[in-house]
């Protein structure tokens, strides 16, 4: 189960905007392929925001970045843990706020103890599984707005338990 979640707020800055870019690039990637054996957990950054500061004449940079901890990931194992990471809603066009298309991406954590085969061996079968319950599954009938894949990577290995998160996208829509 899920026992907490810490946020924490990195600040980063740089005399110019390209560096900020550039900065913040490398800090975005460095937390999102974070691997260490001995995290059991997910990490996201949920919110960034940039500014000019007068006062100092320096660019400011801000990730709000979320790290999930399970509890005792290899009681329960396999295990599957499906969370919202974020929702973008494209612009009304219409202007008549009648319709807005929305793009949700989940996680699904799949918790597993690694067997003799190695982490692929173990987890591939289990992915498969719920790859053909959740691609291509559509939220809005009638609409084109299948469940997409967006990507996969080891989220932690803790001795013999591995951590596989997979994100994907599916598109819903608001209606007022």
């Amino acid at each position: 189960m899920i026992t907490k979640t810490d946020c924490f707020l990195v600040s980063i800055q740089a005399q110019s905007l390209g560096d900020l870019i550039t900065v913040t690039g490398s800090v975005r990637a460095a937390l999102i392929g974070y691997t260490a054996t001995d995290a059991a957990g997910g990490i996201e950054i949920v919110d960034q925001a940039a500014a000019w500061h007068n006062d100092i004449e320096l660019y400011e940079g801000a990730l709000e970045v979320e790290i999930t901890h399970l509890a005792l990931a290899s009681q329960a194992a396999p295990a599957v843990y499906i969370y919202p990471v974020q929702e973008l809603a494209d612009q009304n066009d219409a202007l008549t706020c009648a319709v807005q298309v929305v793009d949700l991406r989940f996680v699904v954590l799949l918790v597993a103890q690694v067997a003799a085969g190695g982490v692929s061996a173990t987890i591939n079968p289990l992915r498969n599984e719920y790859f053909g319950e959740i691609y291509g599954l559509k939220a809005v009938p009638g609409k084109n707005y299948p469940t997409e894949f967006v990507q996969g990577n080891v989220a932690g290995l803790e001795g013999q338990v591995v951590l596989w998160r997979d994100v994907f996208s599916i598109a819903t829509q608001i209606n007022s």
